[in-house]
């Protein structure tokens, strides 16, 4: 980077507001400072004119309770001074230039680029991320820090070199030049509030103690507590302010650190890895779940890193999405298939601007890459199979029995996951039409005598413009559904953009009843397909003799979606009336809400006992959750003890409500996916009659 980048005016807008609120800030405390200063001095003060007055053991400890409580509040306003922020390392391993030369070497020649200073120390974790990082505190914001460097193998492991390089010179880029220094200002004043606010345990423990020495002292430290909570009070809505600012100057700090990563490796680097993590996220926290599932079984993989490449790879070609250099290339077109919103809400508590806007901005710049390096940023590391297995090892260290575990082998794995991915799908037939909506009842009419041809095959009913309208209409309910919200005023902002255009919150409602014609233009739209898709697949049906058998499959399936609502009521019901034990305390209160409780847990069990013998949901009752439900619904459990909640019988309710709950879900799932395969293998048969007569 031959040149310093310039910070734009938006940045220098967000700066300037920063400040600002820093100022609102400082004013506040150090108002909120002196007033305490006095009131500690007014205390203290008289509690030495009460002992005058009348020296006794009772005058003494009155004066002292006073002095303390002025004292207590003094504490609660200093104590961020001696607070700093370290950061967990318990997940990190740090690497030294001797165990990884190539990467060091790779690493000063970014931060030579950047004009900043060597990270302090670097780590490497399992995980698709890299972050510069280091302990913070009220000094830091005077004194220098030093930084560390935080690098996820899962990341490593999905871009190249080039695109690496962009990504860490975007993360030094944080801390290269002084314009960016306000951003750590700010952030360590957010962090003073926040201590003040909510990082207060071990002074509750001080006050606490302080009390718990005599009534009289207690009688002071509740009377500081009062006045501690007027404060807070204040400094929540100084918080506001102060992260508001912070957030939005850390959104510009991103767009700048992009300038930065692009004038180090050019603008397209960013563009390509940007759009890409999110699939190589969903493939790492895909392969860690995976094994996570089986640490009963105590299976682990002895590398991980060859999983998430194939997964990330096989979710590409599951979407269409071309390898460029043996990565997925994901483009805009691509995220936005599945998500047809046309609602912009700027989200003003977001850290980062969104990928979209952060791409804009780097194909705006435009500059040119400086070297193209394709290879994959592996190569950068030396052992890399035996470092992949270090990093792997300590990630799965706490959950496997190291003596009894069973490696299992890349081969195992891609048969396993993909027999798996296939189960959880519906048929690539109906090209996504049916992944978030359910299809239309029977029209037995239309089926009987259709009033249009019948469709030569179901690609023609089920088109990527059907697709799109099942997903548009998706988008829509959740627009308005958001909209919604909007107007109950459960979101605070003034003003939103709605396809290009911006509206008030008063625009609302008229906004709404527009979307809602165009929602129920939608679905009767998709109704259709779904009648064209019923005529279709019952006429293969008739021809092979198969017609009894679709309408069964049907019946159950719609029988089940339209009980779903009613089955599901008692768990809702259950887990909101079971939320009190999060926070009540008082005896008889808990004692009213169990009998509520009785009440709901009455209609829980009815619906348990009904479904143990519905064969509708035989095959989600697996052996685990047909014991756990029917020890349940025999038993009257006891969920209060003397003096503490019984942990043991309220494991078996929370069991028993979760497994009813997975077994529901399941249920739909399974006859949904029974039949849609039924209707492809009806189509299969009809294509190999019509090739073998061909």
């Amino acid at each position: 980077m031959q040149t310093e980048v310039r910070v734009s005016g938006n940045f220098r807008k967000m700066a300037v507001r920063a400040m600002l609120s820093i100022l609102l800030f400082l004013l506040v405390y150090i108002l909120l400072v002196v007033a305490a200063v006095g009131l500690t001095f007014l205390l203290g003060w008289g509690g030495i004119m009460l002992v005058a007055l009348r020296p006794s053991v009772l005058t003494i400890g009155l004066g002292l309770g006073m002095t303390g409580a002025g004292v207590l509040i003094l504490i609660f306003l200093l104590k961020f001074i001696f607070k700093r922020h370290i950061v967990d390392r318990s997940h990190l391993t740090e690497i030294r230039p001797e165990q990884q030369p190539q990467l060091f070497a790779f690493i000063s020649e970014i931060v030579d680029e950047v004009h900043t200073k060597f990270p302090k120390k670097v780590y490497l974790s399992a995980d698709v991320n890299a972050s510069v990082f280091y302990d913070s505190g009220f000094w830091s914001m005077f004194l220098p820090v030093k930084k560390n460097l935080h690098i996820g193998i899962g990341l490593v492991n999905t871009v190249s070199v080039n695109e690496f390089r962009a990504i860490l010179a975007h993360e030094f880029g944080h801390f290269s030049q002084r314009s960016m220094k306000v951003g750590s200002y700010v952030y360590n004043v957010n962090q003073v509030i926040y201590n003040m606010l909510y990082d207060n345990a071990s002074y509750e423990n001080l006050a606490n103690r302080w009390g718990g020495l005599s009534w009289y002292f207690s009688i002071f430290v509740t009377a500081a507590v009062k006045v501690l909570q007027g404060v807070q009070a204040i400094l929540r809505k100084v918080y506001e302010v102060v992260n508001l600012s912070y957030l939005g100057l850390s959104r510009e700090m991103e767009f700048h650190a992009d300038e930065v990563a692009a004038n180090v490796a050019g603008s397209r680097p960013l563009m390509t890895s940007l759009p890409r993590l999110d699939l190589a996220n969903q493939a790492y926290e895909t392969v860690v779940g995976f094994y996570q599932a089986r640490s009963r079984q105590d299976i682990i993989t002895s590398n991980l890193y060859p999983q998430q490449s194939y997964v990330m790879n096989f979710l590409a070609a599951e979407n269409n999405l071309p390898l460029q250099d043996g990565l997925p290339v994901v483009t805009q077109e691509h995220t936005s298939r599945y998500n047809k919103s046309k609602l912009v809400i700027k989200d003003q508590w977001a850290s980062h601007p969104a990928t979209e806007d952060r791409i804009l901005a780097l194909e705006t710049l435009n500059i040119p890459v400086r070297k193209d390096d394709r290879e994959p940023a592996m190569t950068l590391f030396i052992n890399q199979e035996a470092m992949q297995e270090d990093i792997t090892r300590a990630l799965f260290s706490d959950k496997t029995n190291a003596e009894k575990t069973e490696v299992e082998p890349l081969d195992k794995f891609i048969q396993t996951f993909t027999q798996e991915y296939r189960d959880d799908c519906f048929p690539a037939l109906y090209n996504n039409f049916y992944n978030h909506r359910t299809t239309a009842a029977l029209d037995q009419e239309k089926i009987a005598a259709p009033a249009v041809a019948v469709a030569q095959d179901a690609r023609a009913i089920f088109t990527d413009a059907a697709s799109d309208m099942a997903y548009t209409a998706l988008a829509l309910e959740r627009d308005i559904d958001t909209l919604r919200a909007l107007a109950k005023g459960e979101h605070t902002i003034k003003t939103f953009d709605y396809d290009g255009r911006k509206y008030k919150l008063w625009e609302i409602a008229p906004l709404v009843e527009t979307l809602e014609k165009n929602l129920n233009a939608l679905k009767a739209a998709l109704t259709d397909v779904d009648h064209q898709s019923q005529v279709y697949f019952f006429s293969l049906a008739a021809q092979q003799g198969k017609t009894e058998a679709l309408k069964n499959l049907y019946d159950t399936y719609i029988s089940l979606h339209d009980r779903l609502d009613n089955l599901f009521k008692p768990y809702h019901e259950l887990m909101e009336a079971m939320s009190f034990m999060q926070y009540e305390r008082q005896l008889e209160v808990i004692l009213q809400k169990l009998e509520a409780v009785r009440i709901i847990e009455a209609q829980l069990k009815l619906s348990i006992k009904d479904m143990l013998t519905d064969p509708t949901f035989h095959d989600a009752l697996t052996n685990e959750r047909r014991e756990s439900l029917a020890y349940y619904e025999a038993n009257n459990l006891v969920y209060l003890g003397e003096d503490a909640y019984n942990d043991k019988t309220l494991k078996t309710l929370f069991s028993a409500a979760s497994f009813y709950q997975e077994v529901l879900i399941e249920s739909h799932f399974l006859h949904k996916k029974r039949l849609l395969v039924h209707q492809a293998e009806l189509e299969a048969s009809a294509h190999a009659l019509r090739k073998n007569t061909a």
